[in-house]
């Protein structure tokens, strides 16, 4: 049974993990070499924890969600998220930074046009945790 209250929340909480990558990657200055150097071993771990948890809330999102949005390859994502929360020390530093830097955005911008067909108003709440701005000229934005 489809739980959409249960669905949107999870949905959140992946775009919430997706900006984080993206932070990430903009910290690394999106350098390869920048995410393997030593001095950044942590944040390298943080951005494969950040992703394993991407593929927990994946992987809680009701099945008849992710039928009906086929068009993400959710299998995949619980695949990667098992990849690195069982067997971390055998995942490639260049497949992290391949998913940070090529799968990360698409997830992102896909998971934020279903969160607000499910909840509208989850998008204001997004935008003010994240710190972000409504354009002016942005029909969501209730001032104008």
């Amino acid at each position: 049974m489809r739980n959409k209250v249960g669905d949107t929340a999870r949905l959140y909480e992946i775009v919430m993990y997706c900006e984080r990558i993206a932070k990430a990657v903009i910290a690394f200055e999106g350098r390869y070499d920048k995410f393997i150097d030593n001095d950044h071993e942590r944040d390298c771990d943080a951005c494969a924890f950040y992703i394993g948890q991407i593929g927990k809330f994946v992987n809680k999102l009701s099945k008849e969600f992710r039928a009906e949005h086929s068009e993400v390859d959710w299998r995949e994502i619980v695949s990667l998220r098992n990849s690195i929360v069982h067997a971390y020390k055998s995942v490639r530093k260049n497949r992290i930074w391949n998913v940070m830097r090529n799968k990360i955005p698409l997830l992102n911008t896909t998971c934020r046009r279903l969160l607000f067909e499910l909840d509208p108003t989850a998008e204001a709440d997004l935008r003010e945790e994240l710190g972000e701005t409504i354009d002016a000229g942005d029909q969501t934005n209730p001032e104008t």
